[in-house]
């Protein structure tokens, strides 16, 4: 893909997400139902990574749902959310309003985000599959985590793509299908294709464990996402 290219879907891209404000509004009582364990799959294999750690990034955290989430569960963390969109307002507005004083939110684009601070957990969850220049986000990526840090992905899987287009999925929100049946650009990676770009990382987790295109179909709101954790 040309850099002119690359610009006009990018622009696209965001957008689509000043637009849609993903993934929407939610409440307070919303997060405290989550519960103890979480039942969710995939914030469950988040948080087990996140757990004790002292600074952790949330690149691409849209609305904040789940920076806020995890900063309520994690007192004893601090979590920076930055967001391309206009998404971020509503993250910001809602952690002040409900005294979550131990998570920040920036209006910054990934793949320019620059600061002082070293990560020691980066959560990138459905994002860099909707990037054009993805080479260049996840370099920075790598430049923001700590020398022992980790980081966690989630991506579309190729097979998990191809189960959701034969399966009648009944989505729960309009913000959920814009998302998954309208996007101005997509990709989809395997585990050769997470290894090119991160070069001298390793998997050391992932979410379906196994028969991973089958087992994304029972989560197909997703897209077929998979979660993956990497550390050097």
């Amino acid at each position: 893909m040309t850099k002119i290219l690359q610009q006009k879907k990018a622009k696209q891209v965001k957008n689509f997400y000043n637009n849609i404000n993903f993934p929407g509004a939610y409440t307070i009582n919303a997060l405290l139902d989550y519960g103890y364990p979480i039942e969710n799959k995939f914030l469950a294999f988040i948080e087990k990574h996140i757990k004790n750690c002292d600074l952790i990034l949330d690149a691409g955290c849209g609305t904040g749902l789940t920076t806020n989430l995890f900063a309520l569960r994690n007192r004893s963390s601090h979590f920076v959310g930055i967001d391309f969109s206009s998404s971020i307002n509503y993250a910001k507005t809602f952690a002040a309003k409900n005294s979550i004083d131990n998570v920040e939110f920036e209006k910054q684009d990934i793949i320019k985000y620059n600061t002082q601070n070293k990560f020691d957990v980066v959560v990138c969850q459905g994002v860099l599959h909707h990037i054009p220049d993805v080479s260049n986000a996840v370099e920075n990526i790598v430049q923001l985590l700590n020398h022992d840090g980790k980081i966690i992905i989630g991506l579309y899987h190729p097979m998990g793509k191809i189960l959701k287009k034969i399966t009648k999925i009944n989505y729960k929100s309009k913000i959920l299908y814009q998302d998954q049946e309208n996007h101005p650009y997509e990709t989809t990676w395997t585990k050769s294709k997470i290894m090119e770009q991160f070069k001298n990382f390793n998997i050391v987790d992932q979410y379906p464990k196994s028969f991973v295109g089958l087992r994304s179909l029972l989560d197909s709101k997703n897209g077929g996402l998979c979660m993956y954790v990497l550390e050097k």
